[in-house]
């Protein structure tokens, strides 16, 4: 696969997509052909190993009323062969479950059953109706350790989030209630905006093609509203945005945004309108942004293997007085440092004492 660099050194993105062909472990090898006037040429291949599971992912998607994210979510997922799918409407009459093979009766309210879930999905929830002990056992799915599971939130015209208040869920939501406010009317017409962070990640990317990629998002329907959040928690990453609307602070609305909690994860929606994505194109990039967000979302809950941690750096050489910077990959989320704590690295020299850097999400 070609790849331009520049010729100041700056880093060229590849994007690789590759189907592995059985389950088990397999080999993967990255080669870069060697220049003439390269130097050493034994660097210039990587190899790493994948464990290649087939393990479906269980997701509980939970709304109050059918709205029409919760009814083109529901479809699309409920034809996904990765995923396995159970669904709860609060305001459904008894009937309703033996009409929806998905449905279950009541949310669920052991802690054992609910933590057999790698992700729930909240749409305009009222929290009342799952009761405290529920509402405590889905916090729990992200914080405990050795859990690693996610939340998945979207707003609604109603309750989501600031019916939320008081609730287990919202000190894990990736923003303080107090910087919501309702800004509909002024937010019409608009069309999602990934950030640099958020092309990188896996959902954002609906095609292999990173330019063809930042081109579709500009041709994907646009959407007519969401909920104005002034400010994220540190640490939050801002993955799509709304292309012009700013906070009072003079920054760009986020509208999806990523919050790692302990060993699992939380994903908040401020519009409850991506269904709107399968305007002109049906499933098509609903779809895809959706199983590998859930996807994504879900490796918490996996075994981990291979190097538990990888420390990296930007460059390779530097001349004195340049700026080093530091990259830790934790290969089992579970190992990640919970919220409010850094990563502590000991940088040791040669001529001098030894220097503590302290990494933060």
């Amino acid at each position: 696969m070609p790849a331009v660099v520049g010729e100041d050194g700056t880093a060229a993105v590849v994007r690789v997509s590759f189907r592995p062909p059985r389950e088990g472990r397999v080999r993967v090898q990255f080669e870069v052909e060697p220049q003439a006037d390269e130097a050493d040429a034994e660097n210039n291949r990587i190899e790493h190993v994948l464990n290649v599971r087939k393990q479906k992912v269980r997701v509980l998607l939970v709304d109050d009323l059918p709205s029409w994210e919760y009814r083109f979510l529901r479809d699309t997922l409920s034809r996904e062969e990765a995923i396995e799918l159970r669904t709860v409407l609060q305001s459904a009459d008894v009937g309703h479950a033996a009409q929806d093979s998905t449905q279950l009766p009541v949310f669920p309210v052991q802690r054992e059953e609910l933590f057999s879930y790698d992700v729930l999905i909240f749409g305009d929830v009222n929290p009342a109706g799952l009761g405290a002990a529920a509402l405590q056992s889905a916090a729990e799915l992200v914080t405990t350790p050795g859990r690693g599971g996610a939340l998945v939130f979207w707003a609604g015209a109603r309750r989501m989030p600031e019916g939320w208040r008081g609730t287990p869920l919202a000190p894990l939501l990736p923003f303080d209630l107090a910087a919501v406010r309702r800004r509909e009317a002024e937010l019409p017409g608009f069309r999602a905006a990934p950030t640099a962070l958020g092309l990188l990640s896996p959902g954002m990317q609906l095609t292999d093609e990173p330019d063809e990629n930042t081109a579709l998002w500009n041709r994907l329907a646009p959407l007519n509203w969401m909920i104005g959040i002034e400010s994220v928690r540190r640490g939050a990453r801002v993955l799509a945005e709304h292309p012009q609307a700013t906070s009072a602070d003079g920054e760009k609305l986020p509208l999806v945004v990523l919050q790692q909690v302990g060993a699992g994860w939380v994903l908040f929606h401020a519009t409850d309108e991506t269904h709107r994505w399968r305007i002109g194109w049906g499933d098509r990039y609903f779809a895809r942004y959706w199983v590998q967000t859930l996807r994504f979302l879900a490796r918490g809950r996996l075994p981990a293997g291979g190097r538990a941690v990888t420390l990296s750096t930007d460059q390779a050489e530097y001349q004195q007085g340049e700026e080093v910077r530091f990259r830790v990959r934790f290969a089992d989320p579970k190992a990640v440092p919970p919220d409010g704590e850094p990563v502590v690295l000991t940088v040791s020299a040669a001529d001098g004492p030894d220097r503590r850097v302290e990494l933060w999400r």
